[in-house]
């Protein structure tokens, strides 16, 4: 009888305290106090194990939990007594308190815990024999991933990544002297995640956060109710193309492959070069007015970029055409038909630019100023896509791809240039 007594008191104690501490910290701790109340209340009907043992795993237990919750634990350690619980899933020889909890392992365990005791283990022979474009695998800290289907959207081009297919990208990866990535891509790359190297430890995969939006039908509509949660969440980039509109001739029209802009823009340019060479006017003046229109058009890109597309909305009408302007592309930065921009409103804000220029300009400087205009614009948008899907060959438009993707992926508020950072310079926002 003092046994039992013992027993009980130990048994309603460990109880209480389990109950309590999964309130607490239900993320940390691994097992649910009602399986283990359950357990302990048939026991009344035999569970082949004598009281002795019974207390003795009911005290392990305890400690362990108290252990794991108050988080004194180093990682590797909670990992361990997290193996221990969840080897009972998969039937092995575990104490009696292990194997009461199989079901709360659902509820409280993480994705990246699960992951941990289930990921696949690679050696490195195995991961080398994925070095193709078609089967591209690469280990970066011990752990392996699957880059496959990411290679023709990674920002420095397929070709950097398959040096490293197969291997070790490590270094590549996160040394600021050949290139280091962003928290972001981080979090993009862990999608990738497949396994770990053998005798280490697995990260997982990353938690599947709840997306505000549906992104399997047009969003444009769903962005209006983000309100103060839309700059957080357009930032955050995609590894994968968006449906803006639900119906198909508008999504058809809000895409523009790059090619769009010089056969859209170039005619338009040649007609006022060729009305200004008809009007008599000197070449070298000519030339002046050009390059005037073109450097009017790198301070329009730069207040643009800066204080238009990056402007705060939170009214439902504000979100959607900040959405439209700029946001999709930040959102999918490497979707290559949301990245120039489309003719038929570029027609619009164009015909009010001419109207700006002819009410400020004589009819001789007006048309090679505006041809200078529109053929900055021209050069930009090429450019930028060339930075986003092109691997650079001179070090000043590598230069230019570094500056411009950490402004995607390191800091949004920095780095507004985008053909220079002529203006960044003069008003202070370079992204150092």
């Amino acid at each position: 009888r003092p046994l039992h007594c013992a027993y009980s008191s130990a048994h309603t104690a460990a109880a209480r305290t389990a109950r309590d501490i999964s309130v607490r910290f239900p993320a940390r701790c691994v097992c649910a106090p009602r399986d283990f109340t359950s357990r302990s209340r048939s026991r009344r009907g035999g569970s082949g194990l004598s009281k002795i043992d019974t207390f003795s795993t009911i005290s392990s237990f305890v400690t362990d939990y108290l252990f794991c919750a108050s988080g004194v634990l180093s990682r590797r350690a909670r990992t361990n007594l997290r193996c221990r619980v969840f080897s009972s899933a998969v039937g092995q020889r575990v104490p009696f308190a292990c194997r009461a909890f199989p079901a709360c392992l659902q509820h409280t365990m993480t994705v990246a815990d699960r992951d941990s005791l289930t990921a696949p283990t690679y050696t490195k022979d195995e991961v080398a024999k994925h070095d193709s474009a078609d089967d591209a695998w690469v280990i970066i800290r011990n752990q392996v991933y699957d880059v496959s289907k990411f290679l023709s959207d990674h920002p420095g081009g397929a070709s950097i990544v398959l040096e490293y297919a197969g291997g070790d990208a490590t270094e590549a990866f996160t040394s600021p002297d050949i290139h280091e990535h962003s928290k972001a891509a981080f979090r993009m790359l862990r999608r990738y995640w497949i396994g770990h190297i053998v005798g280490t430890v697995a990260i997982g995969r990353p938690e599947d956060a709840s997306c505000p939006v549906d992104l399997s039908r047009g969003i444009l509509s769903q962005v209006a109710s983000l309100g103060e949660k839309y700059e957080a969440w357009v930032h955050e980039p995609l590894d994968e193309p968006v449906r803006i509109f639900d119906a198909d001739f508008s999504e058809f029209f809000s895409r523009t492959p790059w090619f769009g802009i010089p056969v859209v823009w170039g005619p338009i340019i040649y007609l006022l070069l060729q009305a200004t060479l008809e009007m008599g006017i000197h070449t070298l003046a000519i030339v002046v007015f050009v390059a005037l229109g073109i450097i009017m058009w790198t301070f329009a890109e730069y207040m643009l970029h800066r204080f238009l597309f990056h402007m705060n909305v939170r009214s439902p009408l504000a979100v959607q055409l900040h959405f439209l302007l700029h946001g999709v592309h930040h959102l999918t930065p490497m979707d290559g038909e949301r990245l120039v921009f489309p003719p038929v409103p570029g027609a619009l804000i164009v015909s009010v630019i001419f109207s700006a220029f002819g009410a400020m300009l004589s009819r001789r400087a007006l048309y090679p100023v505006t041809a200078g205009f529109l053929l900055g614009y021209a050069m930009y948008d090429l450019v930028h896509y060339y930075l986003h899907h092109a691997r650079p060959l001179t070090r000043y438009m590598r230069t230019l791809k570094s500056y411009h993707l950490d402004h995607h992926y390191k800091n949004f508020e920095l780095g507004y240039g985008i053909t220079s950072k002529l203006w960044d310079s003069i008003f202070g926002t370079v992204l150092a």
